[in-house]
């Protein structure tokens, strides 16, 4: 993978093969004086720490000709409870993704979900959690006859 965490400016143009696998956060951009020519390729976008949906530029052509799209971009962040989807759009100029956060179900894969109101997902320290409820250690002991 070629990982981008800032702004990274290229002089010149830009072809992005089938093959290259891009991981880059919410600040990483592209910038590139000549021509970018995308043949396919993989972008992955991390973006911790958030939960509300955002617009980030990827790449930019400064000569307003980008061609060719990504086969995959896909987002991820580091909130509990959450998926994100990516929406890209395509102008000669740049290519602009918007990530949308949802929250999903909260309980662990293999696991009954809880009833209606339930607390949420295993963080694999034997706390249940996702509304800010959290037990730890709880003992309950046999009801006597």
């Amino acid at each position: 993978p070629v990982p981008v965490s800032a702004p990274l400016i290229i002089n010149g143009d830009l072809t992005i093969k089938p093959t290259t696998v891009i991981t880059a956060n919410g600040a990483a951009q592209l910038n590139v004086s000549g021509c970018v020519n995308l043949q396919g390729g993989t972008v992955q976008l991390s973006l911790n720490g958030s939960s509300a949906s955002q617009t980030i530029t990827l790449v930019v052509s400064q000569s307003n000709c980008l061609t060719g799209t990504f086969s995959s971009i896909s987002a991820n962040g580091d909130q509990p409870c959450t998926k994100a989807s990516t929406q890209p759009t395509y102008s000669s100029r740049s290519l602009a993704v918007i990530v949308n956060f949802e929250q999903t179900g909260c309980h662990e894969a293999g696991q009954n979900p809880l009833p209606s109101g339930g607390i949420g997902e295993n963080n694999g320290e034997g706390a249940w959690g996702c509304e800010g409820l959290v037990l730890r250690n709880v003992f309950v002991p046999e009801a006597r006859r």
